[in-house]
């Protein structure tokens, strides 16, 4: 048997590589035609009737958001999701048409909508002549007023309102006034980051015993903090439906809460205050509960509640909580005050109290 020896004989490495076809990204695909008029068939709309018995408003939503509405910019921001284009929540609920229907003729009036903008939710006026919609663009917010009689739609002027955080939009009782969080003037442009950093990250701990639940969206910077005060701050406003006149009620501040009293003498507001925390929601940052006079003027600061960072587990904050106008007084608030300290653990013979402070809150 002959045996070959090879020498000097450098190894050679060989690749395989597999054969693909490299092409360019496909668009979206449709589904066949039979799936696709299932879920592109028209949403049943929803149906709200006036105050006043006399006519009904028909909403048509648009069941899927668009793929360019979702990708656009979003900011996380203490539980909040906002759009930094128009300064309002990221998804909204929106709705593609409208229609009033006059429940006596059965007369329908098809309301039109603004170029370019999706109606939200409806707002009936307390006398059901007017429906007040929170009208969405592409960079702005805007408020769209429809008469119920003729269905004729008209945008309130030099109106731009911020719905990033708290109740945007609100009727007084009398009709004619709309309670509104504005837009400040003169605000300037959005906080940037820094090349510099201002100083260290840091969290400061009590030593105590707090419950930690998780939530999402939370605040993890200082310029976190600041960008969550430029949208979320606003300039509480009453607007006469009629004539567009804007009345500037007190400063800026960020509104967890605004309303009217029945009688439309005193205003009440909720007010974020510092410091923020990066390890829970807006919902749970201190807050002063504050009376305003129908001009804006302070008249009295009701409660200050400090930060709910040691709320527990299906617990409340102590304090006034559920805070409103009774409905059955021209102007008096009424509010829940935990017994228990606001741990539903405790055994206690009872749970809440039942508190009403009527005007001069005294």
């Amino acid at each position: 048997m002959t045996r070959v020896i090879l020498k000097n004989v450098k190894p050679t490495i060989l690749l395989v590589l597999a054969s693909a076809t490299l092409t360019p990204q496909t668009a979206y695909k449709r589904p066949p035609e039979a799936i696709r008029k299932i879920l592109e068939a028209p949403a049943t709309p929803t149906a709200s009737v006036s105050p006043s018995k006399t006519h009904m408003l028909l909403l048509s939503p648009d069941r899927y958001p668009p793929i360019a509405e979702l990708a656009q910019p979003m900011l996380r921001l203490a539980g909040q999701r906002i759009n930094p284009k128009n300064n309002g929540p990221r998804v909204v609920t929106s709705y593609r048409s409208a229609q009033l229907i006059d429940l006596a003729s059965l007369k329908k009036s098809a309301v039109t909508i603004p170029a370019g903008a999706k109606l939200g939710a409806a707002q009936w006026s307390p006398d059901g002549k007017t429906v007040a919609f929170l009208a969405y663009f592409d960079d702005r917010i805007g408020v769209v007023l429809v008469d119920t009689a003729s269905g004729r739609a008209r945008e309130l002027a030099g109106v731009t309102v911020n719905a990033a955080y708290g109740d945007a939009i609100d009727w007084l009782d009398d009709s004619r006034y709309l309670l509104l969080q504005l837009i400040p003037s003169g605000r300037g442009a959005a906080p940037r980051e820094s090349i510099v950093p201002q100083g260290p990250d840091i969290q400061e701990t009590l030593g105590k015993a707090a419950p930690a639940p998780t939530f999402q969206d939370l605040l993890k910077s200082a310029l976190d903090e600041e960008l969550f005060a430029y949208y979320a701050t606003s300039q509480a406003a009453l607007v006469d439906n009629s004539s567009g006149k804007i009345t500037l009620l007190n400063k800026p501040g960020i509104f967890s809460a605004l309303s009217v009293s029945p009688d439309g003498k005193y205003v009440m507001a909720q007010r974020v205050q510092r410091p923020f925390s990066w390890v829970l929601p807006a919902s749970r940052f201190p807050v002063d509960i504050e009376i305003w006079t129908r001009d804006g003027a302070l008249l009295k600061t009701m409660a200050r509640q400090p930060l709910a960072d040691r709320v527990p587990i299906e617990g409340v904050r102590t304090g006034p909580r559920d805070i409103g106008w009774a409905a059955a007084q021209p102007a008096a608030l009424t509010w829940w005050e935990a017994l228990d300290g606001g741990n539903p653990k405790e055994r206690v013979p009872h749970r809440d109290r039942f508190v009403m402070s009527a005007a001069p809150f005294d």
